[in-house]
């Protein structure tokens, strides 16, 4: 749902980020916003691995947080699984 892997360029077809009005107004930063909002927000706030900087993580991560997506990895990892077992079925 919503995501497409394009197999020639290794990567996600045009990610989307959402924005809400925590990430539009946000005074410092991302990070500073999302731990301040607790729950979720605060989880990825404290991860230590986020980069916001990162377009592709940004939209990974706001649509984890908003649409309940699952993360990109593990959509993609699911993806090649479905594949290969059609391929073997097939034949």
């Amino acid at each position: 749902m919503g995501r497409e892997y394009v197999r020639e360029r290794r990567q996600s077809r045009a990610p989307v980020i959402l924005l809400t009005a925590n990430e539009l107004f946000a005074p410092y930063s991302l990070l500073d916003a999302w731990g301040k909002l607790g729950g979720k927000h605060e989880m990825f706030a404290n991860t230590g691995m986020i980069r916001t900087e990162n377009l592709r993580m940004l939209s990974d991560l706001t649509q984890q947080l908003y649409l309940s997506l699952s993360p990109y990895g593990e959509w993609l990892q699911a993806n090649w699984k479905r594949r290969a077992a059609r391929n073997i079925a097939a034949g």
